[in-house]
This record gives C-alpha cells, sequence and structure tokens, in this order.
C-alpha cells in the first residue's frame, strides 16, 4: 500500500538522518528508481602526478675540454655497488663515485636531496637516462632534476680519489 511505502521510507530517512545528520540542502538526494548499487558517473578525481623530471647539461667549465673524457664518469658509474640495496644518498656513507686520471681529471656521480637515496642499479639507469638523446641528451656532464628537490649529477671533481 502507499501508506506502508511512504511510512517504510520515512523510517529508513530518519535512521540515517540520526546517524549522519541532516542533508546539506534538507533532501535526501537521489530518486527512487535509482539503483543505489551501481557507481557514479561523475569523472573520476584527478590523481597526483609524478614530480617533474628535467634535464640540464650543464657543469663545471673543465667538462667542455677536450681533456676530460666520458670514460672518467663512464667508469665511475660502472664502479658502484651494482645491486638493488640502497647505498647511496642522503644519511648514507656514500652519495656516489669519483674516477679520474693522475692529472686531475676527475668525475663525479653523485644524487643528493633530502630523503633521495638510490641503490647502485637505480643511479646506473638514471645515467643512462641522462646521456640518451632521447631524455636528457647529455654528453659528458648534467643533472636530472626532480621536482622535490632531489637531482641525480655527473660531473668535473676536485681533490677526490678513485675507488
Amino acid at each position: 500500500s502507499p501508506k506502508a511505502d511512504t511510512y517504510a521510507w520515512y523510517t529508513v530517512e530518519s535512521f540515517f538522518t540520526a546517524i549522519y545528520g541532516q542533508p546539506p540542502n534538507g533532501e535526501i538526494a537521489g530518486h527512487d528508481d535509482e539503483d543505489p548499487t551501481t557507481t557514479s558517473s561523475a569523472p573520476p578525481e584527478t590523481q597526483p602526478t609524478e614530480q617533474s623530471t628535467k634535464y640540464a647539461c650543464k657543469g663545471s667549465g673543465i667538462c667542455s675540454l677536450s681533456t676530460f673524457q666520458v670514460k672518467y664518469c663512464d667508469h665511475a658509474i660502472n664502479s658502484l655497488i651494482r645491486n638493488d640495496d640502497k647505498n647511496y644518498g642522503d644519511g648514507k656513507a656514500l652519495s656516489g663515485n669519483y674516477w679520474g686520471d693522475s692529472t686531475g681529471n676527475r668525475c663525479s656521480v653523485f644524487v643528493n636531496g633530502k630523503g633521495y637515496v638510490l641503490s647502485g642499479n637505480e643511479m646506473w639507469w638514471k645515467y643512462q637516462d641522462l646521456r640518451n638523446d632521447n631524455k636528457g641528451g647529455c654528453g659528458k656532464c648534467g643533472s636530472i632534476h626532480y621536482g622535490d628537490g632531489c637531482r641525480s649529477t655527473v660531473n668535473y671533481q676536485t681533490n677526490c680519489h678513485n675507488r
């Protein structure tokens, strides 16, 4: 009977209002013919995006000299502890690696930034991205800057010893 349906609806509405309070406009939204088990047709909320990655092919002026060879940087990156353990970065004993010759041409490969910690394998892949023509395209020196203030850097370095 229509009176029974109205009473049942009133009882349900009173129950939920007692628990959740009055709807903002004083009316319960929706229609009797809507299926409450269907999902909303509203567009999904936008999800936060990854921090932007920017490449900068800049470094010390020494980087542009012919005596500074990319092989020193290659050796530094290839001499890292190559596993998936987070060995490099903030709070770790090492931030990266160095390599060079006896004349002072040395290259450092390192990470820095608060809370930024990488494995040797992750650093190796970031080095490949820096060199990749479709990503960083950097010849010798450069940095990968992340939107959170962290970065991976390849640059000329003084006063370091080969590791």
